[in-house]
Protein backbone atom coordinates (compact mmCIF):
# COMPACT_ATOMS: atom_id res chain seq x y z
CA UNK A 1 0.00 0.00 0.00
CA UNK A 2 1.20 3.62 -0.75
CA UNK A 3 0.16 7.12 0.55
CA UNK A 4 2.09 9.70 -1.38
CA UNK A 5 2.15 13.34 -1.80
CA UNK A 6 0.04 14.54 0.74
CA UNK A 7 -2.60 11.97 0.26
CA UNK A 8 -4.30 10.32 3.68
CA UNK A 9 -4.32 6.87 4.45
CA UNK A 10 -6.59 5.02 7.12
CA UNK A 11 -6.18 1.21 7.74
CA UNK A 12 -9.56 0.86 9.46
CA UNK A 13 -9.70 -3.25 10.28
CA UNK A 14 -7.37 -4.64 7.55
CA UNK A 15 -4.33 -6.61 7.28
CA UNK A 16 -1.18 -6.46 4.98
CA UNK A 17 0.45 -9.42 4.89
CA UNK A 18 2.54 -11.41 1.90
CA UNK A 19 3.94 -7.94 -0.23
CA UNK A 20 7.48 -8.24 -1.49
CA UNK A 21 9.09 -4.97 0.42
CA UNK A 22 7.64 -2.75 2.94
CA UNK A 23 3.90 -3.56 3.54
CA UNK A 24 2.80 0.28 3.26
CA UNK A 25 4.74 3.25 2.48
CA UNK A 26 4.25 6.92 3.66
CA UNK A 27 6.17 9.38 1.73
CA UNK A 28 5.98 12.94 1.13
CA UNK A 29 4.16 15.20 3.80
CA UNK A 30 1.81 12.27 4.00
CA UNK A 31 -0.64 10.99 6.72
CA UNK A 32 -1.59 7.44 7.70
CA UNK A 33 -3.47 6.57 10.30
CA UNK A 34 -4.06 3.25 12.22
CA UNK A 35 -7.53 2.79 13.36
CA UNK A 36 -8.32 -0.31 15.36
CA UNK A 37 -6.49 -3.33 16.95
CA UNK A 38 -8.03 -5.37 14.10
CA UNK A 39 -5.40 -3.36 12.14
CA UNK A 40 -2.33 -5.76 11.27
CA UNK A 41 0.68 -5.52 9.38
CA UNK A 42 3.13 -8.72 9.40
CA UNK A 43 4.31 -11.33 6.77
CA UNK A 44 6.13 -8.67 4.50
CA UNK A 45 9.38 -8.72 3.52
CA UNK A 46 10.67 -5.50 3.73
CA UNK A 47 9.50 -3.08 7.16
CA UNK A 48 6.23 -3.23 8.20
CA UNK A 49 5.62 0.65 7.70
CA UNK A 50 8.51 3.26 5.77
CA UNK A 51 7.64 7.11 7.11
CA UNK A 52 9.42 9.07 4.95
CA UNK A 53 9.92 12.76 3.65
CA UNK A 54 7.65 15.09 6.30
CA UNK A 55 5.23 12.18 6.97
CA UNK A 56 3.62 10.66 10.32
CA UNK A 57 1.95 7.25 11.48
CA UNK A 58 -0.20 8.02 13.61
CA UNK A 59 -1.36 4.59 16.13
CA UNK A 60 -4.32 5.15 17.51
CA UNK A 61 -5.77 3.87 20.70
CA UNK A 62 -6.53 0.91 20.75
CA UNK A 63 -3.30 -0.08 19.00
CA UNK A 64 -2.82 -1.91 15.70
CA UNK A 65 -0.25 -4.68 15.32
CA UNK A 66 3.07 -4.28 13.09
CA UNK A 67 5.06 -7.68 13.80
CA UNK A 68 6.74 -10.47 12.04
CA UNK A 69 8.23 -8.43 8.66
CA UNK A 70 11.18 -9.46 7.29
CA UNK A 71 12.89 -5.76 7.88
CA UNK A 72 12.13 -2.93 10.72
CA UNK A 73 8.50 -2.94 11.86
CA UNK A 74 8.54 0.74 11.28
CA UNK A 75 11.02 2.75 9.81
CA UNK A 76 12.04 6.50 8.66
CA UNK A 77 15.53 5.99 5.96
CA UNK A 78 15.99 10.00 6.13
CA UNK A 79 15.52 13.05 4.25
CA UNK A 80 13.15 15.18 6.11
CA UNK A 81 12.32 13.85 9.54
CA UNK A 82 9.19 11.89 9.58
CA UNK A 83 7.30 11.47 12.83
CA UNK A 84 5.73 8.76 14.80
CA UNK A 85 2.73 9.24 17.26
CA UNK A 86 0.61 7.43 19.45
CA UNK A 87 -0.02 4.22 21.06
CA UNK A 88 3.11 1.98 19.69
CA UNK A 89 2.52 -0.92 22.20
CA UNK A 90 1.89 -3.70 19.79
CA UNK A 91 4.88 -2.74 17.26
CA UNK A 92 7.01 -5.78 18.62
CA UNK A 93 10.70 -3.74 17.68
CA UNK A 94 11.80 -0.55 18.20
CA UNK A 95 11.25 2.02 15.77
CA UNK A 96 13.97 3.24 13.46
CA UNK A 97 14.86 6.65 12.42
CA UNK A 98 11.51 8.23 13.41
CA UNK A 99 11.00 10.94 15.82
CA UNK A 100 8.46 9.57 17.67
CA UNK A 101 5.55 11.34 20.29
CA UNK A 102 3.43 9.28 22.46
Amino acid sequence: MNVATGSTGVLQGVTVSGTTGNGVRVDTNAPLRLQTASTVITGNTGAGIEVSHASIANFNSPPSSVTGNGGPEVICPGGAPSFVVGNISLVTEPISGCLYFP
